[in-house]
């Protein structure tokens, strides 16, 4: 039997693929299949933020990749992507599967509070 972690590999293989080719009806059935097998997994709901960016549905988008953040908030293609939705003007940068060797830096990020004392979470300068 695969290991979980393997199996997640596999599904973002398959789902890339799927993405690649503009089977994305497929990719959701997919998708939906992962977030069902494993439900404390972030990648499912990463990619299904994917899909729905591609869509062009960016709140939809938005949902996916918070939910991905909360299950798995060290995984730092999440964040990229959640900061690449979020940007004001377009970054250019491609989205992220979530299953990358991407180093994943503690402390990259700080809570900085405004005038009425709401913190928001920013990325550390320098």
């Amino acid at each position: 039997m695969k290991d979980e972690i393997t199996e997640l590999r596999e599904l973002c293989a398959d789902i890339r693929k799927f993405i690649q080719e503009e089977r994305l009806s497929e990719a959701k059935e997919k998708i939906a299949l992962g977030m069902a097998q494993h439900p404390d997994a972030g990648i499912p709901h990463n990619l299904m933020g994917i899909v729905k960016e591609i869509e062009n549905d960016r709140v939809g988008a938005m949902k996916h990749f918070r939910a991905a953040y909360a299950l798995d908030p060290k995984n730092t293609s999440i964040r990229k992507n959640i900061d690449s939705l979020c940007a004001f003007r377009p970054t250019g940068k491609k989205l992220l599967f979530g299953d990358e060797d991407d180093e994943r830096q503690k402390g990259s990020y700080i809570v900085e509070y405004d005038e009425q004392g709401i913190g928001h979470i920013v990325r550390k300068r320098g």
